[in-house]
């Protein structure tokens, strides 16, 4: 079940995005509360509740996607379109500034993943407006090719001075280079899994409130 290199090039000939493949082994692992889909023209799937049986475009979702270039991404993401203010985005926000468990979700999030979290939109698609990266529990800025030292309260203040009126894509991920997805073979299930569960309680949160 594992990869092979046209899943990095296109989604023609290809299978991997279906719940046969990796879609449903990803939900096998995680939960039936879960369910993935494909994504018509996107080499990738989302995950979602398994009772949203037609999710919004905004609602938050995880998500697995690849590309010739950045190889493997997979975690989560929420999107705002900038004319209202959608409930999984408000709980986010509200969550950041007035709950004490949401911060320490995330910051266990943090702790245990080498994790990318990124605000996207904008005319340049893959172009993040600004990023933060925390590898073996120490969190950094990322601006191009320098980093700075940063904390958890950085983070939260550029997640919640988000401006309204902006179109905003919001991702918490993990990535693998194109080579070593191909090397895992079919071992990428538990890679993708396993990183899923570390992000599930924050995701839920994001979810519910």
């Amino acid at each position: 079940m594992g990869f092979k290199p046209i899943d990095f090039e296109t989604i023609n000939d290809t299978t991997w995005r279906s719940r046969p493949e990796l879609g449903g082994a990803v939900i096998d692992r995680i939960g039936s509360e879960f369910q993935s889909w494909a994504i018509y023209g996107w080499q990738g799937f989302h995950i979602g509740p398994r009772e949203d049986k037609q999710p919004e475009t905004e609602s938050a979702k995880l998500f697995v996607h690849t590309d010739e270039e950045d190889g493997l991404a997979f975690g989560l993401y929420i999107e705002c379109d900038g004319t209202k203010i959608n409930p999984h985005w408000r709980n986010l926000r509200d969550g950041l500034t007035k709950d004490d468990r949401l911060q320490k979700t995330l910051a266990g999030v943090i702790e245990n993943c080498d994790l990318i979290v990124g605000k996207y939109g904008g005319d340049e698609e893959h172009d993040p407006k600004w990023q933060f990266r925390s590898e073996r529990g120490k969190l950094h800025r990322v601006n191009h090719d320098e980093r700075t030292e940063a904390t958890l309260v950085d983070m939260i203040n550029e997640i919640v001075s988000l401006p309204n009126g902006e179109w905003v894509d919001l991702y918490f991920y993990m990535c693998m280079s194109k080579e070593n997805a191909l090397r895992a073979g079919a071992s990428v299930v538990e890679i993708v899994s396993k990183s899923f569960l570390k992000l599930i309680p924050l995701y839920c949160r994001i979810l519910y409130g």
